[in-house]
């Protein structure tokens, strides 16, 4: 993936974990930053195919990996955005939780799909998808009886 040319003062991850028609998974990384000149910056930094298994710990060690290919402060991460497999949620092998541990302090923690999907449609300028799903999305949230 392309380097970040910039520097945040602050930055929050977005990952998912999905596995396509192929079987195979794939983990999606994004990043988004604030520099000191306010600049708000949204990068995809990482698609990698996960083969085999798809643990909480194979999932920290690509993030980790991807995070330090960037040269990103670490000490600068402040939330992490997810999907809901326990592979990323679970409270001790997840990979959230395995992230915490490695910095030794805890992360605000989001789980929305929608927000990834956002973010995705953004970088690679996907509106013509993004607003029929969001519509859906938002007719079927808005009463319960369509659910």
């Amino acid at each position: 993936m392309c380097r970040t040319l910039w520097t945040p003062c602050i930055f929050s991850l977005a990952l998912d974990e999905s596995t396509g028609i192929c079987d195979v998974a794939q983990l999606s990384i994004f990043v988004r930053g604030i520099d000191d000149n306010f600049n708000v910056v949204e990068e995809l930094i990482g698609f990698e195919s996960l083969h085999g298994k798809t643990r909480g710990s194979d999932i920290f060690e690509k993030v980790k990996s991807y995070l330090e290919n960037q040269q990103l402060d670490l000490s600068k991460l402040l939330s992490v955005c997810i999907d809901g497999v326990p592979s990323m949620i679970g409270k001790a092998a997840g990979a959230v939780a395995l992230l915490e541990r490695f910095l030794g302090r805890p992360l605000l923690k989001y789980h929305c799909i929608i927000h990834q999907e956002s973010l995705c449609g953004n970088v690679l300028n996907l509106q013509h998808v993004m607003v029929p799903i969001v519509k859906c999305v938002n007719k079927i949230s808005a009463r319960g009886l369509n659910s």
